[in-house]
């Protein structure tokens, strides 16, 4: 939450002065920003959300629910990559 907000905010506030008043440090705040999204952050996007509205549409099964988390998988290794 704070890396985000950092994030959020880096255009209008320093990035150093906000990590030094978070108790963070700056070098973990930018390994952060390297990392790949998880796979529920990719599907709490709008580009995620659409991806899987094409799943949906491309493998009917993906719409089982006992199937959910092999589906987003799916999602994540085929689609997300593009």
């Amino acid at each position: 939450m704070k890396y985000a907000f950092i994030r959020d905010y880096q255009h209008e506030f320093p990035v150093q002065s906000m990590c030094r008043v978070f108790k963070i440090n700056r070098s973990g705040y930018y390994a952060w920003l390297q990392r790949p999204l998880s796979d529920r952050a990719i599907i709490e996007t709008d580009k995620g959300v659409q991806k899987i509205v094409i799943l949906n549409l491309l493998y009917p099964e993906f719409q089982k629910y006992r199937s959910w988390d092999f589906w987003v998988k799916k999602a994540c290794d085929a689609v997300c990559r593009h």
